[in-house]
């Protein structure tokens, strides 16, 4: 038995997420996460199901105040881009992928006001004022695949694309990653989210 106040949630989990806070994350509860974006207001993740695991109702709003020059179907395009299935890709070049993106942006073609085929990167990140960007850690983050439900302990996100995720279970502890799962930013790391059981 584990003595009161020396729990994972306790020792590590916690306060972790209050460090984030104060580092100026939104930190959310999501064990219990309602779906759908009418429950965005209550603090939800505005999710339609466990399997999303890129947060369109926070991206896209934050694509515009990033890219406020450009129309909405480049910035369509940038997403899907974005979201790309990538699960039949190998771990590390599906990552390089994604990574690519974040960093550089997406590179995308429109139809201008008059009437000309025009080309512009899509910034999803603010790399030179950080305040500008979305910052989320979600915590108890349910994530469903083809072949598993899974549960990390944290997951951060910035506009809506998950960065990295943390586990607070011990070195010992049975973890992997729900296989499958529809975008290259979830298979980042192979030992980040635990089968599914409460501390």
């Amino acid at each position: 038995m584990t003595p009161a106040g020396f729990s994972e949630q306790d020792l590590v989990e916690t306060p972790t997420l209050e460090l984030l806070g104060q580092l100026g994350y939104e930190v959310v509860d999501a064990y219990t996460e309602q779906f759908g974006a009418q429950h965005t207001a209550s603090g939800s993740l505005g999710r339609d199901d466990r399997s999303e695991v890129i947060l369109r109702r926070r991206l896209r709003p934050k694509l515009t105040a990033l890219n406020p020059d450009l129309p909405s179907p480049a910035l369509d395009q940038a997403v899907e881009q974005l979201v790309l299935d990538r699960s039949a890709m190998d771990r590390v070049r599906a990552n390089q992928a994604v990574w690519k993106l974040l960093r550089d942006g997406a590179k995308v073609a429109f139809t201008a006001d008059d009437g000309q085929r025009e080309t512009a990167t899509v910034r999803f990140v603010d790399w030179s004022s950080p305040a500008a960007n979305d910052f989320l850690a979600a915590a108890q983050l349910w994530v469903v695949g083809p072949l598993h439900t899974r549960r990390c302990d944290i997951v951060c996100l910035s506009t809506g694309s998950r960065w990295f995720s943390s586990s607070s279970r011990p070195r010992t502890s049975r973890l992997s990653t729900p296989t499958g799962a529809t975008s290259g930013i979830t298979a980042t790391r192979s030992r980040n989210c635990s089968r599914p059981t409460r501390s």
